[in-house]
């Protein structure tokens, strides 16, 4: 059983990155070399900066085959949670309650360049607001963002649904019913504000691209880096953007078809 720590304060957010080996688009992209590392051990690193979240967790299905991540996440001082691979959703209450935190800020493993400002207005306003979900409602480049939910929303969406879709994308459920939910809407930095540049990594384009961008920046220390720093490297760099400026994001919702 993985050790961890029970945050058992009112006011505690605990971070969860959510990964697995089995990306449907580019399998095992979660351990994709990154500036000495990986993409996983880069972004644990990136968020236990973010002093305003109480513990750190990867939250990986029990799968043989995300053994390697659980052995990834503990070297790099995070807690580990295991669940179903499908149930992100349970995924992610599971380590709610192994944490013990009320507050869950939830963080993807294809989102490499996290705004470390942008996660501390957010967890401001949770502390501030006590709402059920805090996120920005602002166009900003794809894979700097999170979302923090507490835990009880997160328990009322399992109780409500069982539809695939909602268990896999965790919470699109309070977009589709905001009026079950207390949500509180936070400013995003102007640095991000109708940025649209994918900084995620769903794709093997993705992942050139990335290649591409930390070659040209030659950082020792990239899970530091600041967003202001990277988009003022990417103006100056505008080639690097077609890298993969094709790839199409894919829609959470369920076809109609």
């Amino acid at each position: 059983m993985t050790p961890f720590n029970r945050c058992e304060s009112e006011k505690s957010i605990g971070a969860v990155i959510q990964a697995r080996m089995g990306s449907v688009r580019s399998p095992g992209k979660v351990l994709h070399p990154f500036a000495g590392t990986t993409i996983i051990d880069h972004i644990v690193k990136r968020i236990q900066l973010i002093k305003e979240f109480s513990v750190v967790a990867l939250a990986i299905p029990d799968s043989s085959k995300d053994d390697v991540l659980a052995e990834v996440g503990l070297q790099a001082g995070a807690t580990v949670v295991r669940g179903s691979e499908e149930d992100v959703l349970g995924r992610y209450i599971l380590a709610g309650e192994q944490l013990g935190v009320p507050y869950i800020a939830r963080i993807c493993g294809d989102c490499p360049w996290v705004d470390i400002s942008l996660a501390r207005q957010l967890a401001q306003r949770t502390l501030e607001s006590r709402a059920d979900y805090i996120i920005t409602d602002n166009p900003i480049p794809l894979g700097t963002g999170l979302e923090i939910v507490r835990l009880s929303a997160l328990k009322r969406i399992a109780d409500r649904t069982k539809a695939l879709h909602y268990l896999e994308h965790v919470t699109p459920y309070i977009h589709d019913h905001p009026d079950e939910f207390n949500r509180s809407f936070v400013l995003a930095p102007d640095h991000l504000r109708n940025k649209n540049i994918r900084l995620t990594v769903d794709t093997d384009a993705d992942l050139q691209f990335q290649d591409r961008l930390l070659a040209s920046l030659n950082p020792s220390e990239a899970y530091s880096l600041g967003l202001p720093e990277i988009l003022a490297h990417l103006d100056a760099h505008p080639d690097l953007l077609h890298i993969n400026a094709h790839v199409i994001q894919k829609d959470w919702r369920p076809s109609s078809e």
